[in-house]
């Protein structure tokens, strides 16, 4: 996904959506390293599994040790940090594969999580964003209403 189809997401994600944000960016990482050791790009390589390691590293410092189940987020979280630099000094493939399927699966729960949560978009008294409603030369159009109490409100 390009860098401002997720601008327009975040801008109107609620909590679980960034969530489900970030883990599709460390998936989409990963997935990248993967294709990276099929073409023997190293750099680009260790590039991936670097982005990979810092969207895990968010991950990690948004739990909320509050709740007893984000103790367990760590644990996973840790252990595919653990799969991620095996991977990055070993270049091997089965460490990515298993994070990956991993990270799958985490992101498919929270998507399923995302279809009950009842709450509102994180950044409050942004631009509305509106895709997918006119398609112009083969390509998505985006219409941004204007609005006048758009800013600071004084």
């Amino acid at each position: 996904m390009e860098k401002e189809d997720y601008v327009a997401k975040i801008s109107n994600a609620t909590p679980v959506g960034l969530v489900i944000i970030n883990f599709e960016l460390l998936v989409e990482s990963v997935e990248l390293a993967l294709g990276n050791t099929a073409n023997g790009n190293t750099e680009e390589f260790e590039a991936n599994v670097n982005k990979a390691k810092d969207f895990l590293m968010l991950l990690m410092k948004s739990l909320n040790f509050e709740y007893d189940i984000s103790k367990q987020f760590l644990k996973a979280y840790i252990h595919i940090n653990a799969l991620l630099n095996k991977a990055f000094f070993s270049k091997k493939t089965e460490p990515l594969n298993e994070a990956a399927s991993l990270l799958k699966t985490m992101l498919a729960d929270w998507r399923e999580i995302l279809k009950i949560e009842n709450a509102q978009p994180v950044m409050e008294n942004s631009q509305k964003l509106f895709a997918g409603l006119t398609y112009k030369n083969g390509e998505l159009e985006e219409y941004i209403p204007e609005e006048e109490t758009r800013g600071f409100k004084a």
